[in-house]
């Protein structure tokens, strides 16, 4: 069939030009939902739980530049960010590392963008760092 006898409203479709990121891996998948439960009221029942997420070097730094320790949550001096996450983009960096991109809106309407590298380590994945940016 030729060009000219594909119906007006047919165009080709352009495989590359709205490349997204490899969504549909097994491990993107699982550390994305790992990410949405670690943002949700659930881990706030249980800090260890919450805890046994995060890797044994795991910082996060806050929108005002402070840095929080694993051992803070380990204590209880802090409580899980309980928030809706809208993941933008998810890569993996390499078979045992990956990066997420997010938009969290918490309960009080404030929108910040998070970046979270997750790494897994004896089958294991855990969030080993964060940074959380207030949304401009």
């Amino acid at each position: 069939m030729e060009e000219s006898e594909l119906a007006e409203d047919y165009q080709q479709p352009d495989l590359f030009s709205g490349a997204q990121p490899e969504l549909d891996l097994p491990e993107v998948d699982q550390v994305a939902e790992l990410e949405r439960w670690l943002h949700s009221p659930e881990p706030a029942e249980d800090p260890t739980q919450w805890a046994g997420l995060l890797h044994p070097g795991w910082y996060r730094v806050r929108t005002d530049g402070t840095l929080d320790h694993r051992g803070d949550v380990l204590s209880g001096v802090l409580s899980p960010d309980v928030c809706t996450l809208d993941i933008l983009e998810a890569r993996q960096l390499r078979a045992d590392e990956v990066l997420l991109l997010s938009r969290a809106t918490e309960p009080s309407a404030t929108t910040t963008v998070r970046t979270a590298l997750w790494v897994r380590e004896n089958a294991q994945w855990q969030q080993r760092f964060e940074q959380v940016s207030p949304e401009a």
